[in-house]
């Protein structure tokens, strides 16, 4: 089977406030969670496929507890009194796995690596997480690359770049934290979505 490839950057905005004129941080520690699933539910009747979900990576800059921030193009920061309670990758894997779970797309959807044989693999990557401050309001930018792939021919079935852009609703670290779990929240959306078109993709070929 010839691997179809969707390439593509999904930009949302949501409006929620007005701004100030930069980062503003308390002065005691923070530690913050990401917990928003999709409340996204496609009208679809349960496959006999199988999904294994492969636990969310992060490139490199992404991949620790700091929250990160853009004051100016190209340059990334950190805030000193804010965090995140674990790497966003290990804190968004349960809540991606989740969201398909409750998409009934499958006959069953399971967290990998597994013994278990399973007819598709979901892989995930976090490109980017961070607060922009460059644009008035500032915006949380959430950015993922997912693969779908075949495991009964080894074949990809579909990859996609998704970048999700949501408003925040003051200049302060915590509401960067909402707006995350908003964007998150969307993403999840996007992400049914493309397994949803990649397993259709899947079937129809296999005809």
């Amino acid at each position: 089977m010839k691997a179809v490839y969707y390439a593509g950057v999904v930009f949302l905005s949501l409006n929620l406030g007005a701004c100030s004129f930069g980062p503003v941080e308390e002065a005691h520690s923070n530690t913050y969670m990401l917990t928003d699933i999709s409340m996204q539910i496609p009208v679809a009747h349960p496959q006999a496929a199988t999904l294994m979900v492969m636990p969310v990576t992060a490139v490199r800059g992404f991949d620790s507890t700091a929250m990160r921030y853009q004051m100016r193009p190209y340059q990334l920061s950190s805030f000193a009194q804010n965090m995140w309670m674990a790497p966003p990758a290990n804190m968004i894997s349960p809540l991606l796995l989740k969201s398909l779970q409750n998409s009934h797309l499958f006959q069953a959807v399971v967290s990998g690596p597994s013994m278990n044989n399973t007819t598709y693999t979901l892989n995930a990557k976090l490109l980017a997480l961070y607060q922009d401050f460059t644009v008035k309001p500032s915006q949380m930018v959430l950015s993922l690359e997912l693969s779908f792939g075949n495991n009964q021919n080894n074949q990809l079935v579909a990859d996609q770049v998704m970048t999700v852009r949501v408003n925040t609703a003051a200049e302060t670290p915590y509401a960067g934290v909402q707006a995350a779990n908003q964007a998150l929240s969307q993403s999840l959306g996007y992400v049914t979505q493309f397994v949803s078109l990649a397993l259709m993709q899947s079937a129809g070929s296999a005809l």
